[in-house]
């Protein structure tokens, strides 16, 4: 399988604000009170989420996503839950803005590996998941029916698997 590459940053730009639209009228982002900052010249999206209960209802952790769209919508976007003081994350400092995870959900293998994990890549998280990028630089080999499909899906779908694991059973409190 072949290292990602970035979009043509044009391209990228205009699927994403086409698709942030979209995104942002679809009910269930109301309904779990994302807030949505788009940064279309630097393709980052900024994400709120909220962890849940079981039954929908606010835990009280809040987790602040920065999501690189630099190679949207040829691959999904990038995931790193940040500090929101600092919009960064330093996994000597920042653990707390880290999710734990509870159980898995159906159909979605999930894990989390220290930074160094995947040889010569940067990214300090790595959540291993067909709808975020930093799975394909793992050099896993999918079938079409698994991988990610830029002509059909758009970041709502990396949000919501981001929400199921923040969602109890899935979610596990905050890391440490």
């Amino acid at each position: 399988m072949a290292v990602p590459t970035p979009s043509n940053p044009e391209e990228a730009r205009g699927r994403f604000r086409r698709d942030m639209e979209i995104v942002k009228s679809n009910p269930l982002a109301q309904k779990w009170g994302w807030g949505l900052e788009p940064d279309y010249d630097g393709l980052r999206l900024y994400a709120g989420m909220w962890a849940l209960g079981e039954t929908g209802d606010r835990l009280g952790d809040d987790y602040h996503i920065d999501m690189d769209m630099a190679y949207y919508p040829k691959y999904p976007p990038g995931v790193t839950f940040v500090n929101p003081a600092t919009m960064l994350f330093d996994p000597n400092s920042d653990m707390r803005w880290f999710p734990q995870w509870g159980e898995s959900p159906p159909h979605v293998k999930i894990c989390c590996d220290p930074p160094g994990a995947i040889e010569g890549y940067k990214q300090a998280q790595i959540i291993r998941n067909t709808m975020v990028l930093e799975y394909y630089f793992d050099g896993i080999e999918l079938s079409s029916a698994n991988a990610w499909n830029g002509n059909s899906l758009t970041f709502f779908a990396t949000l919501y698997v981001l929400q199921q694991l923040l969602t109890r059973p899935y979610y596990g409190g905050r890391s440490q």
